[in-house]
C-alpha cells in the first residue's frame, strides 16, 4: 500500500474518526508502506532539490521529479524508485556541470533501484554510475554529454585506473548484479554503456533496447575485465592500492546485450575484452543487436595477455554493417571488419574457446569475421556473409581451424565463386547455403 506521509490532527477519542484511525494505524504498521515524495522547482510543498528528496525518503519509498533542470548530483544509496517526468517535450534534467556524477548509485544490495525518465548531462565522469549494487534499473533516460574531465583522450581525473580513456563512459555499472539497463539513448560521451568488475563480479546483467551512438573515442557497449582493487575501493575513495596486476579479477560474465542500436561510436560497437592476466570476461551473450558505422569491429574481443578467460561468449542474430578496422589486433588488416575474435599470441595468451557465431547478417565490410593469432579453433554457422569476391568472408589468421561451414556466403555458389565472398588461412567452408537465412 503506497500512502503519503501526512500529519493527523483528528481525535482517535472520537468514535466518528475511530474507524479512520484503525486504518490509518494498520497502514502504518504494514510491511508494504511506501511514500511518494514530490521534487518541483514551482510546487509548493515540494522539495526544490532531488538530493533533498532523496535523503527524506526512506528505504522502498518513491521520489517523483517535475521537469525542469537541477543542478546537482544525486546520490542513491538505499532502494529508492526515482522517477522524472515529461511534460509536452520538457524534460526532467539533471545538469551536472563541474560534478563527477549526475546520478550515483551506490552499495544498494538490500533492495531494488528504479531509475527512470531523466536527462543525465554534464558530467566530469559518468553521467550515472552503478556500482557494489543489486536489482537496479536504469531505463528511459538520456544520457548525455559527460565525461568532460577527458584530457585529450588519455586521462580522467578522479578515474579509475583503467577508466582513464573514457571517464568510465556514459553509464557505467561496476561490480554490479541482477540489474536492467534499457530504453535509454546514450550518446555524445566519450563512451557509451560499460560494465566493469574492479571492486567485485560483474554479472546476470541485462543491457537491452538502448540507443546507444556517437561516443567518440571509446566504443559502444563494452564488457572488460580489469585488474581487481583492495578491498574498501569504491568511487569516492577510488582504486585503494592501484589496480593488482595479475591477481584473478571477479569477472565479467552471464551478461546479456540484447537488442541495441550501437552506432557511430569511435571504437567497437560492442566489445569483450580481458586486457591483463587473470582477468575474465565470459559466458556473455551479445544477440540481436544492430552495430553500424562504428570506428572499430561491430564486435569485438581481445585477449592480450596469459591466464585470461575470454571463453563460451555468444554472438548471435546481429545485424552488423559498415564498420571499421580493428588496429589493436596484431596481424589484423585495418580494413572494415564485421566481428574479432582475437588472441596475441605473440603474447603467450591461450586460445579463446566456446565462442558461438550464429545467425549474424554481416554486410558493407572487407573482413566479415576475422580470427587469430593463436591457434584458435572455432565454429561458425548459419550466418549470412554477405560480400562479393572483393570481401573475405572468414580471414583466420592463426594457426587453428575454423569450421564456417553451413553459411551464407553472399551467392549461391559459395565461397571464391565470382559473386562470392572468400576465405583466407585454414577455413572449412563446405557444405555452404545457397540462400540467406532468415532472421
Amino acid at each position: 500500500m503506497k500512502i503519503h506521509r501526512f500529519r493527523f490532527t483528528g481525535s482517535c477519542r472520537n468514535a466518528s474518526v475511530a474507524a479512520l484511525c484503525i486504518g490509518i494505524i494498520a497502514g502504518l504498521s504494514g510491511p508494504t508502506l511506501a511514500a511518494t515524495f514530490c521534487v518541483s522547482q514551482h510546487k509548493p510543498g515540494c522539495a526544490t532539490t532531488i538530493g533533498a528528496a532523496v535523503s527524506a525518503a526512506a528505504a522502498g519509498d518513491t521520489v517523483r521529479v517535475s521537469p525542469g533542470t537541477y543542478k546537482e548530483e544525486v546520490t542513491i544509496t538505499k532502494p529508492l524508485i526515482l522517477i522524472g517526468t515529461s511534460n509536452q517535450g520538457v524534460a526532467t534534467i539533471i545538469d551536472a556541470t563541474g560534478l563527477a556524477h549526475a546520478i550515483y548509485v551506490s552499495g544498494v544490495i538490500t533492495g531494488p533501484v528504479v531509475v527512470q525518465q531523466f536527462t543525465a548531462e554534464n558530467a566530469n565522469r559518468e553521467g550515472i554510475l552503478v556500482e557494489n549494487s543489486t536489482t537496479v534499473t536504469i531505463t528511459g533516460n538520456t544520457v548525455a554529454d559527460n565525461d568532460k574531465s577527458l584530457n585529450g583522450g588519455k586521462s580522467c581525473a578522479g578515474a579509475f585506473p583503467f577508466d582513464q580513456d573514457d571517464c568510465g563512459e556514459g553509464l557505467h555499472l561496476r561490480a554490479t548484479a541482477d540489474s536492467i539497463v534499457s530504453n535509454n539513448t546514450v550518446e555524445n560521451n566519450a563512451g557509451g554503456i560499460l560494465l566493469t568488475d574492479e571492486t567485485g563480479a560483474n554479472h546476470d546483467n541485462v543491457v537491452t533496447g538502448n540507443l546507444v551512438q556517437n561516443n567518440v573515442p571509446d566504443c559502444g557497449i563494452t564488457l572488460p575485465s580489469h585488474p581487481p582493487c583492495m578491498a574498501g575501493s569504491n568511487d569516492i575513495d577510488g582504486c585503494i592500492g592501484g589496480p593488482q596486476i595479475g591477481t584473478p579479477s571477479s569477472g565479467v560474465f552471464n551478461n546479456v546485450v540484447s537488442r541495441n542500436v550501437s552506432s557511430g561510436n569511435g571504437a567497437a560497437g560492442t566489445g569483450i575484452f580481458a586486457p591483463t592476466p587473470g582477468t575474465a570476461a565470459y559466458s556473455n551473450t551479445v544477440i540481436d543487436n544492430v552495430l553500424t558505422g562504428n570506428g572499430n569491429g561491430g564486435v569485438v574481443m581481445h585477449s592480450h595477455s596469459p591466464g585470461q578467460n575470454l571463453n563460451n561468449n555468444v554472438i548471435a542474430d546481429n545485424t552488423i554493417s559498415g564498420n571499421g578496422g580493428d588496429p589493436d589486433s596484431e596481424g589484423a588488416s585495418p580494413a572494415p571488419v564485421g566481428i574479432v575474435v582475437f588472441s596475441n599470441a605473440a603474447s603467450g595468451t591461450a586460445p579463446i574457446t566456446g565462442t558461438t557465431i550464429s545467425r549474424n547478417t554481416i554486410s558493407d565490410e572487407a573482413v566479415d569475421v576475422w580470427v587469430g593469432t593463436t591457434a584458435t579453433n572455432l565454429s561458425l554457422h548459419l550466418n549470412n556473409l554477405l560480400g562479393d569476391n572483393s570481401v573475405v568472408g572468414v580471414d583466420n589468421a592463426g594457426t587453428g581451424t575454423v569450421d564456417a561451414t553451413s553459411n551464407y556466403w553472399g551467392c549461391s555458389d559459395g565461397p571464391g565463386s565470382s559473386n562470392c565472398s572468400t576465405t583466407s588461412g585454414t577455413v572449412l567452408s563446405v557444405p555452404f547455403l545457397s540462400s540467406a537465412v532468415k532472421q
